[in-house]
Order: structure tokens, then C-alpha cells, then sequence
């Protein structure tokens, strides 16, 4: 059976594991910022989930962070069908469209 990519944003912030927690058990680690949905996409893209842990009480704004990762691009849609729904990335995406609708 294939891995499954699970990706989890803030795993190394003030609530996640120290990164050489996490690189020393054969993690893969990757660089995202809540404030670049660019970043955010593309660490997305082939995953099977996504958990995402946004930072209270910073600078930023924990909503904007929150909305970066969930108004993201359907999988299905980003991808012409090469990828079946991601359900987190899908269901984001469809309450992200259903928001654009009702204002």
C-alpha cells in the first residue's frame, strides 16, 4: 500500500515539536508561511490530509491564517483531475465558494 502524505502546518511553532524532534524520526520537513497562500498550496498539493494548527495571540491574525489555508484551490480542480479530492483542500474549497455566494 502507497504512503499517504499528511501534512500538519505549525508542527514546529510555540504548540508543535521542535524540528529536530521531527526530522530525526524521518520526517520530512518542509517550509510554509500562513502568511503566503503560495507556500501553503504548494506544500498541499498531494496530500491525503492536511491538519493545520493556526498561532493565537501573535502579531498576525489567526483568522487571516485560518482563511489562507481554508479558501485554498480545490485539489481536483488545481490539479485537471490528476489528483482525487483531497476531502480537507474539497471541503475548504466548497465552503470557501459557498461564502463568495451567500456574501
Amino acid at each position: 500500500m502507497p504512503k499517504k502524505l499528511v501534512v500538519v502546518v505549525g508542527a514546529t511553532g510555540g504548540q508543535g515539536i521542535p524540528r529536530l524532534a521531527l526530522t530525526s524520526k524521518d520526517i520530512e520537513m518542509v517550509p510554509v508561511s500562513w502568511n503566503d497562500k503560495t507556500s501553503l498550496t504548494n506544500a498541499f498539493k498531494v496530500a491525503y490530509v492536511v491538519f493545520g494548527v493556526t498561532p493565537s495571540y501573535r502579531k498576525e491574525s489567526e483568522t487571516e491564517h485560518g482563511k489562507n489555508m481554508s479558501s485554498l484551490p480545490s485539489a481536483r480542480e488545481q490539479s485537471n483531475g490528476k489528483y482525487t479530492p483531497i476531502r480537507a483542500m474539497e471541503e475548504k474549497s466548497a465552503v470557501d465558494k459557498y461564502i463568495k455566494v451567500v456574501g
